[in-house]
């Protein structure tokens, strides 16, 4: 009986290794794969061997398609023809080959494999990367326009990485004229760079150096958001947010040869690598390297320190590339108030952080906003006065707002934030009862054009909402955003680029998108919060930051008061120590009691097939 099992298990395999060669002769002649064997002591070890002849396959389709002429035609491309077609070869074995077909032929002394993939697979793959490069490019635009210059170099940067492994010109738009990515991504990089300038509005002298403001302007107008590292006098210090254009300079060492040195961020290249297989594979190569150090010539004086900005050589296309037209909203003008019964508090309020000593105003306070003011002071970073704040008051239905107190918070790792604080005087007894950390210019004024005409009571509801929700990951306050998610709150997580349902009113399935493959997580409001309860207990720090937003009324059917339900989808930048993204945030709000609740919370990956905030609102029946 035991030689009869062992000769039906032995007729199985050899029967099924029949099968199997049957097959891969079938699929090997018919000329729409390439195929690979391979041997080893482990299945991995094989299975490397005959994904090493899948792409040497492809090597040679692809120095068939790109002629030497091709690539050496291309100006301002150094790359040698053999290390191009290597790193395209390189591309495709990071990411283009993730869906290869095996199957194993022998497993034990020595493991054999054969391994294939579509031809049109890959073809398919290569469209889609080009596709990919265009898309970047055509965000870069977008935000530069929106003067968010540092979103606009990292999807330059990112294009550039790409095309420098594609197989044939990507060609786009700029200005009217249509050029190769190699040729003027480098080129717009470079001139960005030498398009931003910087104005020097406050020196204060600090030992044998000093403490500057500065503000950064991109064609002509102050940059949404940037990012860059400084000469200190000792070492490189960043890198450093610009927050609305602007940033503090802590120079332990005035500027040697009346020269300011800074470093802008373009690579973003730890950002790169977390968020696909393609720049993963790009950023494994040698990147293109694009000088980024720029030495600005200051004149210095005991109080001042004034700055001479050169300007570009626009005559030559050759290595400049005019900005895109900027786009700018209106602000909407807020109703001020006398600051005399409010700039003595301020006043006393600087001095404590000054001196780090919050025993100084807690009679300022009511009780909830001591707790945030002592913990912004005692339990995140290094908080400190940053330049002279210019204050205004703003007087609201609820609200005396003591707008904006600017700060800087310093991190272990040196990573750097400058922020303005809001104060909320109560108009009970005039004691602050909270404070946030205010939005950018940008998200304030997408947000109030929007509410044009709503009620102001709606404008700085949603306003503060938003100031508090982001000041609450700042503070890590586990306790409030446990109270602003409905018990019964959708919450939906964007994982990754694969079809799944969507879940709607009691549990019932919806499609977000029709065009589009995209994976989502739902987890209840406890899964949500515990979740977010260890990235506070793992994570220093956690900083988001709000942009461009679209924000709506919400049209209940009378389930809820008219003017009591919003929508808002924002744009998200999430930086922590260990993690960062950027993707859409959307939100149902429900304005009926102390807090606006979150009634539904979506966040999205980017605006590759993202769902629009109208066809979000369709998928919810009230």
């Amino acid at each position: 009986m035991k030689y009869y099992f062992l000769f039906l298990t032995f007729f199985a395999i050899l029967s099924q290794t029949m099968v199997g060669q049957m097959n891969i002769q079938d699929i090997k002649m018919s000329g729409e794969y390439y195929c690979g064997e391979g041997e080893g002591y482990s299945d991995e070890d094989a299975y490397k061997q005959a994904l090493s002849e899948i792409i040497q396959q492809i090597s040679v389709s692809v120095t068939t398609d790109l002629s030497r002429e091709e690539v050496q035609s291309r100006e301002g491309n150094s790359i040698e023809y053999s290390e191009k077609v290597s790193n395209n070869v390189h591309s495709f074995s990071m990411s283009t080959l993730s869906n290869v077909n095996k199957l194993v032929l022998q497993v034990e002394p020595v493991f054999k494999v054969f391994c294939y993939i579509s031809k049109t697979e890959v073809e398919e793959s290569v469209q889609k990367k080009k596709n990919k490069i265009k898309d970047f490019v055509n965000i870069g635009k977008k935000c530069e326009e929106k003067l968010q210059i540092d979103d606009a170099f990292r999807n330059y940067y990112w294009a550039l990485c790409l095309a420098q492994t594609f197989n044939e010109n990507v060609m786009v738009d700029f200005n009217g004229k249509e050029y190769d990515c190699l040729t003027v991504l480098p080129a717009k990089i470079k001139s960005m760079i030498n398009d931003i300038k910087i104005n020097i509005i406050e020196t204060e002298p600090k030992g044998e150096g000093c403490v500057c403001m500065a503000e950064f302007y991109y064609s002509d107008k102050k940059v949404s958001s940037l990012q860059f590292s400084y000469f200190d006098g000792q070492s490189y210090v960043g890198p450093i947010s610009a927050r609305d254009g602007v940033a503090e300079l802590d120079f332990l060492y005035y500027p040697q040869d009346d020269k300011m040195q800074i470093s802008y961020e373009y690579k973003f290249a730890n950002e790169a690598k977390n968020l696909d297989a393609d720049l993963r594979a790009a950023f494994s190569n040698k990147t293109p390297i694009i000088p980024a150090n720029v030495k600005i010539p200051v004149k210095i004086r005991r109080n001042s320190l004034t700055v001479k900005n050169d300007l570009p050589d626009m005559n030559n296309m050759e290595t400049y590339v005019a900005p895109q037209p900027i786009f700018e909203k209106k602000r909407i003008d807020m109703k001020e108030v006398d600051e005399s019964d409010y700039i003595k508090v301020i006043s006393k309020i600087e001095k404590s952080i000054e001196t780090s000593n919050t025993t100084l105003v807690k009679d300022c306070f009511t009780e909830n906003g001591f707790e945030m003011f002592n913990d912004l002071l005692h339990k995140t970073g290094k908080v400190s006065l940053c330049g002279k704040s210019y204050y205004n008051f703003i007087n609201t239905e609820n609200y005396v707002l003591a707008r904006f107190c600017r700060i800087k918070i310093k991190f272990k790792n040196g990573r750097t934030f400058t922020e303005n604080l809001v104060f909320r005087f109560n108009k009970f007894d005039n004691k602050i009862e909270s404070i946030a950390f205010a939005l950018t210019k940008k998200a304030e004024d997408d947000i109030f054009n929007a509410a044009a005409q709503w009620s102001e009571v709606s404008r700085f509801t949603i306003l503060n909402f938003m100031e508090d929700y982001q000041t609450a990951y700042a503070l890590k306050r586990y306790d409030y955003l446990e109270q602003i998610f409905s018990d019964n709150a959708i919450i939906i997580t964007g994982t990754e680029i694969k079809k799944a349902p969507k879940y709607g009113q009691e549990g019932k399935a919806i499609s977000l998108s029709d065009d589009k493959e995209i994976r989502y997580s739902r987890l209840t409001k406890n899964e949500f919060l515990e979740r977010l309860r260890l990235h506070f207990n793992s994570r220093e720090y956690i900083h988001l930051t709000f942009e461009d937003n679209i924000t709506k009324k919400i049209n209940t059917n009378g389930l809820l008061p008219d003017g009591a339900a919003f929508a808002i989808q924002i744009n998200q930048i999430y930086t922590s120590p260990s993690y960062s993204d950027k993707g859409y945030l959307t939100l149902f709000l429900n304005l009926q009691g102390k807090y606006p609740m979150i009634e539904v919370r979506l966040w999205q990956p980017d605006k590759d097939g993202m769902v629009g905030l109208d066809n979000f609102i369709s998928k919810f029946s009230f």
